[in-house]
């Protein structure tokens, strides 16, 4: 059985897994499926005139740095308290609902989608795991865990919309021959 504090490392482990796979994969996913990319919203879209990846990148780089903060947090609240800090709760509720998502997406799409492979065989069962050993333990209950996401759904959603901004901004154009 895995210790409380390595499960609170793990998370940054589970988000190098998923977004690594996106890394690798969302640049041609999004050329392949123009017509499918069209559904997502206009804040979490790329500059098709830009190279994708570099700005996929800046977008990860925000959010891990979010997660990287949350875990840090959460180790120390941890360490120091025995309990487990908010934000790093949230940040759990959001690995778990980001693995949902790329499934979803991926069914509703009937194929792949960008981190798909990842978020089955790693996010989802990583989160669940956590969550279930954190109630075990007592360090967090169902209300807890409901209103830390929501919060870090609300704050989220901003800052994953900030990080592709920041993208196409800071990402120059390609250039032609």
């Amino acid at each position: 059985m895995l210790s409380i504090s390595t499960l609170i490392w793990l998370l940054l482990i589970v988000f190098a897994c998923n977004d690594g796979e996106e890394l690798l994969t969302a640049g041609a996913w999004v050329r392949q499926n123009q017509e499918k990319y069209t559904f997502a919203p206009k804040a979490l879209r790329l500059d098709q005139n830009k190279p994708l990846t570099a700005q996929f990148a800046v977008a990860v780089a925000v959010v891990g740095s979010v997660l990287l903060t949350a875990t840090i947090v959460g180790a120390k609240t941890f360490a120091a308290t025995g309990q487990l800090h908010g934000l790093f709760v949230a940040a759990i509720v959001l690995i778990f609902l980001d693995g949902v998502k790329h499934i979803l997406l991926s069914i509703g799409l009937r194929g792949y989608s960008s981190g798909v492979v990842s978020a089955a065989l790693v996010q989802v069962p990583y989160s669940v795991y956590a969550l279930h050993r954190f109630l075990a333990a007592g360090l967090v209950t169902w209300g807890e865990i409901i209103r830390d996401g929501a919060i870090g759904v609300v704050v989220i959603g901003p800052l994953l919309a900030a990080g592709f901004a920041l993208g196409r901004l800071v990402v120059p154009a390609r250039r032609t021959a």
